[in-house]
């Protein structure tokens, strides 16, 4: 069990590679020939700098919340699911299928079932990741990425000829009113999608903390020797991780197209997939963490809207910023190494200061 101190130097760590991530991110802003000051502040207010941009930071974190679970389900489990982005593209399609073109049924029995199709869809997506791995020994990284492109493509397939809408861009039929999910501020995109995604962490928490399942999960994602010689069935564990993991990057899919889209578009995600890797690694393996750093990488993506549109600073910076983030969270050698310079130089002024 962590004690007090550890827990203090972890989220010490993890603020000190926000400020590194932060700092170096301002040096970029400068040499590129913006004002670091000017573009944090933009990023700043386009944030957390009213209520409606925390309303839009709120609904840009929403599908990343979701993937970031996905993500830390299958990890925990001793699995790395670098295929939420399929599993969010199949769950996406399936909440687009089971929308459109189920009818007469009432608004909340409808919306459920187009939930339960893309968690169905996303988890067995999921699964069969874990199946080749338990069954056939595949590596489940190359696995994954290949199923990436698998369903990416498979998608764009149905939504650009079987299932095409009128027009131009590839897309399905819209969804029925029955199965759109309740907003809560139109304007700025945000649903009770937010709520599902915190009901989703709050019960992976329990699951994790309270069950005999998340008990030989996590058995299974720290010794998985040790757990096998204590009679877990690690490959039935591995698995059932996995369709998990796929199930609720399913939903991430669904958030998006029950919620704003309101049919599945091709391409629509932003790489939410891959987000999800980032806010999981910043939440530092902590579950209900992944609330905090969700709405973090949310803001910072609505803050990249208004810097992009106010200071005229592109996009891609903000995106620089993650990256750095995750950089210093992943490599924490490097923030160690950097913490104890700042340490040594401090100490060596104390030293000088008090000879004097």
């Amino acid at each position: 069990m962590n004690t007090a101190s550890e827990r203090f130097n972890a989220a010490f760590r993890l603020v000190f590679s926000l400020f590194l991530a932060l700092v170096i991110g301002g040096l970029l802003f400068l040499i590129a020939g913006y004002s670091p000051l000017s573009a944090y502040a933009a990023i700043f207010k386009g944030a957390i700098g009213s209520p409606g941009a925390v309303m839009t930071a709120l609904s840009q974190a929403t599908p990343i919340i979701f993937t970031g679970l996905a993500f830390m389900v299958a990890h925990k489990s001793g699995v790395l699911n670098i295929g939420a982005e399929g599993q969010l593209y199949a769950g996406a399609m399936a909440a687009a299928i089971a929308g459109a073109y189920i009818k007469g049924l009432p608004l909340w029995i409808h919306l459920v079932i187009s939930l339960l199709a893309a968690i169905i869809a996303g988890g067995v997506w999921g699964a069969i990741i874990g199946i080749l791995k338990v069954r056939f020994g595949s590596q489940e990284v190359i696995t994954s990425i290949m199923m990436n492109s698998i369903m990416i493509n498979f998608t764009s397939y149905l939504a650009n000829f079987p299932l095409k809408d009128e027009g131009s861009i590839g897309q399905t039929i819209r969804i029925q009113q029955t199965s759109i999910l309740p907003v809560l501020s139109s304007k700025h995109q945000l649903t009770i999608a937010i709520f599902l995604a915190v009901i989703a962490t709050v019960i992976m928490h329990y699951v994790f903390k309270q069950t005999v399942l998340g008990y030989e999960m996590e058995a299974v994602g720290k010794k998985s020797r040790s757990a096998k010689t204590a009679g877990i069935n690690t490959g039935k564990i591995s698995i059932i991780s996995m369709f998990l993991s796929g199930a609720i990057a399913g939903l991430a899919g669904a958030s998006v197209v029950l919620g704003v889209s309101h049919r599945f578009i091709d391409g629509f995600s932003s790489g939410y997939g891959f987000d999800g890797i980032a806010v999981a690694a910043l939440a530092g393996g902590n579950i209900l963490s992944l609330l905090i750093s969700g709405f973090f990488f949310g803001a910072l993506k609505a803050g990249a809207m208004t810097v992009n549109r106010v200071a005229k600073i592109p996009f891609d910076f903000v995106i620089v910023i993650q990256a750095l983030v995750i950089i210093f969270i992943a490599a924490p050698k490097i923030t160690e190494n950097v913490m104890s310079r700042f340490r040594k130089n401090s100490t060596r002024r104390k030293k000088t200061w008090e000879a004097s």
